[in-house]
């Protein structure tokens, strides 16, 4: 199954390479996005990866979860101004949201997970100022299973359908322009875990290009801009670490390595070369704690912290330091949380609700 899996993946891509040569949209940051845990932490997940957010990060992890049942929903509101998007001398790039919502099982030494996400949705009218709006979109709809062998290690897979989707329409002249993508692809992962107190993982994610008809810039009459182009995420492997220290505190540290991508450009950049994605290999060093500040049978108060280094990732922009900080409530099975990443001209807010349940 995995090996047909993996098959089908790679014929997806060299056939969507095949038809798409121009300029494409880099449709994904080097900063994470996802569970308000993940987040808060500094992104360092992989090598944890005790909940359900793991169908998304690390699907070893879904076997030796802390929970035996746990539903979650996480959104992110992503501000990064890293360049300037419409010329004004002004730094301001495109918001966008990501929503997040996945679910996990762990019986015996099996666990089973199902995700899905919209990692990046971005849509522009203009402020408001105009009745045209472009859009763009992407969603995955994910189901994992993962196995513990032999008590101190797991592996894992998760098969992704991903749906992308560009769109632009104009109420003053009746435009309504659209064109859609799909591919499949696994997330791969394995992990090594001694009795919950320390733990290595690694994670693969391969990279997807969705190819959009850009004759469809000329239908929508867009005649100084080319919104209708297709979508890049580069290739991402990760390395991860975690270490249950003293006073229950939780420390854990991600590298993230993501493949080169070529002939890419920042989101809603029409002009110039100030979005232009750097073509070279990216590392991202993160990391961060949980402290159980309160933690009773049915009552617990975990703060979060971590920060990272996010390497330069278009020509206009600049290397920056990301600090996060999160909290999370729980009663009883319910679980309440909140993280925030914060750097020069970035930031980043996710709020989230889940339950969880240690025993049926």
């Amino acid at each position: 199954m995995l090996s047909s899996m993996i098959a089908l993946t790679i014929w997806t891509f060299t056939s969507q390479w095949a038809h798409g040569s121009e300029t494409a949209w880099g449709t994904y940051s080097l900063t994470p996005v996802g569970s308000t845990r993940v987040l808060g932490m500094g992104g360092a997940f992989t090598g944890l990866a005790d909940d359900a957010s793991a169908v998304f990060v690390n699907p070893a992890g879904l076997s030796i979860s802390r929970y035996w049942v746990d539903l979650e929903g996480t959104t992110n509101r992503v501000v990064n101004r890293e360049y300037d998007s419409d010329n004004d001398e002004v730094k301001d790039g495109l918001p966008f949201t990501s929503t997040f919502i996945s679910a996990a099982a762990r019986v015996g030494s099996f666990g089973l997970g199902v995700g899905y996400r919209k990692p990046f949705e971005v849509s522009d009218d203009f402020g408001g100022n105009a009745e045209s709006k472009s859009e763009i979109g992407i969603e995955n709809f994910a189901a994992s299973v993962s196995l513990g062998i032999k008590k101190y290690f797991a592996v894992g897979v998760t098969g992704v359908q991903e749906k992308a989707r560009v769109r632009y329409t104009d109420l003053s002249s009746g435009i309504d322009v659209e064109d859609k993508s799909e591919s499949v692809y696994p997330i791969i992962g394995m992990l090594l875990h001694y009795d919950r107190k320390l733990s290595a993982g690694i994670s693969y994610t391969p990279e997807r290009k969705h190819v959009i008809d850009e004759s469809l810039n000329s239908q929508a009459e867009l005649s100084t801009t080319t919104w209708f182009r297709d979508l890049v995420i580069p290739q991402k492997l990760s390395f991860g670490l975690s270490l249950l220290g003293k006073r229950k505190v939780l420390w854990t540290g991600d590298v993230d390595v993501y493949s080169p991508v070529s002939n890419a450009v920042a989101v809603g950049r029409f002009a110039n070369n100030e979005g232009e994605i750097i073509n070279k290999q990216q590392v991202l060093v993160h990391g961060g704690f949980e402290w159980p500040v309160l933690k009773e049978k049915n009552l617990e108060l975990l703060w979060r912290g971590g920060g990272y280094q996010e390497p330069k990732r278009v020509t206009a922009g600049e290397s920056r330091f990301h600090f996060t900080m999160g909290l999370e409530f729980r009663l009883g099975f319910v679980v309440l949380a909140a993280s925030y990443d914060h750097a020069s001209d970035y930031s980043n807010v996710a709020q989230s609700a889940s339950i969880s349940i240690n025993a049926l």
